[in-house]
């Protein structure tokens, strides 16, 4: 009499979908924790270069966050749509200045952290990216990426409402740093 053997298998698949936010931040804390050295080692020119480079990035963050947080404000959805080209088109500071208040109904305080890091966060990008090619160091990256995911959370976390990368930030986390107001520029 012949046996018979039966194996059996268990396939799990599973996907993040990305929007422009998480595909960001994914690349930027790859970039961070993964592809740069240690704080501390001597960073060769590619090193460097992949600094600045993740610290736009980590700016670019907290850009998005800003304006998929007002995007998703009730009021936003009775806009004009000349008013809410006027919201796509505006700048960073106005978004936070003008557009918050006037769509989620509150005033960021811009003196006090996540909203004053991610102000110096924002001028050293401007430097980085425009005319004088700031030089970056792995503390400041770490730092940028942390301050850029405080301040996007907070947006909504000030709404009352549960941000929506929560569960996205559980799957890639980023260790707690120092706030981007409290780092020490690389010269």
């Amino acid at each position: 009499m012949a046996t018979t053997q039966s194996a059996s298998a268990t396939l799990q698949v599973s996907y993040d979908v990305h929007d422009a936010w998480t595909q960001a931040y994914v690349g930027v804390r790859h970039l961070i924790y993964e592809l740069l050295p240690p704080p501390g080692r001597k960073l060769s020119i590619e090193h460097q270069s992949m600094c600045q480079l993740a610290l736009v990035g980590a700016n670019h963050l907290m850009e998005v966050g800003l304006y998929r947080y007002l995007e998703s404000r009730p009021k936003h959805a009775t806009l004009t749509d000349r008013k809410k080209t006027e919201v796509r088109k505006a700048t960073y500071s106005d978004m936070l200045q003008i557009w918050i208040q006037e769509l989620a109904g509150w005033p960021p305080a811009l003196d006090s952290p996540p909203y004053q890091c991610t102000e110096r966060l924002r001028r050293r990008r401007n430097d980085t990216v425009h005319k004088t090619s700031a030089s970056a160091n792995v503390p400041m990256c770490r730092s940028a990426i942390f301050s850029a995911v405080e301040g996007t959370s907070t947006l909504w976390h000030r709404s009352g409402e549960p941000f929506p990368y929560k569960d996205f930030l559980e799957n890639y986390p980023i260790p707690i740093e120092r706030l981007f107001s409290k780092v020490t520029f690389a010269r």
